[in-house]
């Protein structure tokens, strides 16, 4: 009898994805004009490739990662970021210490004692948050619900863009800041770019995640209204034909908004209602 194979306690993308071992190089025009437009952005995908390699559907990239258009699909709409983000479990995280040497930062915003775990790979700073982002504990599910992306370099995981977009309106509320200007045109990249490659943003998703990452702070018409400013900063910044891609949905999600609110203040009214009414005598 052949000795019983165990299994290893982190399983690579490479385990599952063989093929991708070295970097993708079909559609060889496609990835030469790429490369040509940007070994920075070459640059961060190898590094996302790489750390979510040492934990699959552990270690998920976050934030303006979503917005390399090798990853979005469109056209970038805002400067580069310097560096990337991510978020772990603690999987993820233990998979990172064992393989990196890292440094620990203290989180820049005033106020916040997060911290990040900090690598420094190909000359790009790489960030991880472990579990929590600034007082919200990113769902279990996000991590189940990893989205595979094939890139130019292999593959890359990342948290959905339905959360994505919503932690970047999350920072504003957060802050009690307006929408900023660039997770504005991150969002835009970001769902324009799922359209126009066939698939739909799920805005009861987003709706459901950013209630859940915000109800400790913001009100329903502090979220109405920094829905609306994600419109209206992008719409600035894109193409005429490209608008409403990014503008319906965002009024589907306030729609939906409003619509799950609204019902569920009604729930509560009924729920008041029947309480507080006299027992029968």
């Amino acid at each position: 009898m052949e000795p019983q194979k165990i299994p290893r306690p982190y399983q690579s993308a490479y385990d599952l994805f063989p093929e991708h071992q070295e970097p993708y190089v079909q559609g060889s025009e496609r990835l030469l004009s790429r490369l040509k437009e940007s070994s920075e952005d070459l640059n961060r995908l190898q590094s996302a490739r790489y750390f979510g390699s040492l934990s699959w559907k552990n270690v998920l990239g976050i934030g303006g990662m979503l917005a390399i258009p090798e990853i979005s699909g469109y056209k970038r709409l805002r400067k580069k970021s310097e560096d990337l983000d991510f978020i772990v479990n603690d999987a993820g995280l233990d998979a990172i210490l064992r393989n990196e040497p890292v440094r620990i930062d203290s989180d820049s915003l005033p106020g916040s004692s997060a911290e990040w775990y900090v690598v420094e790979k190909n000359g790009i700073s790489c960030a991880f948050l472990h579990n929590e982002i600034r007082g919200y504990k990113i769902p279990e599910k996000a991590f189940e619900e990893a989205v595979y992306k094939e890139t130019i370099v292999g593959p890359v995981f990342t948290i959905s863009p339905e959360l994505n977009v919503a932690l970047k309106v999350r920072r504003s509320t957060y802050q009690n800041e307006d929408v900023h200007g660039k997770d504005a045109l991150d969002a835009a990249s970001i769902i324009i770019g799922m359209q126009l490659s066939g698939r739909e943003f799920n805005h009861e998703a987003f709706v459901d995640y950013l209630i859940d990452a915000t109800q400790d702070h913001c009100s329903t018409d502090g979220l109405l209204e920094r829905i609306d400013q994600l419109g209206k900063v992008a719409a600035n910044n894109l193409p005429k034909k490209d608008r409403q891609l990014f503008l319906d949905p965002l009024q589907m999600s306030a729609d939906y908004l409003r619509e799950k609110t609204n019902y569920e203040q009604h729930r509560t009214n009924l729920e008041q209602g029947y309480h507080n009414q006299s027992p029968a005598s």
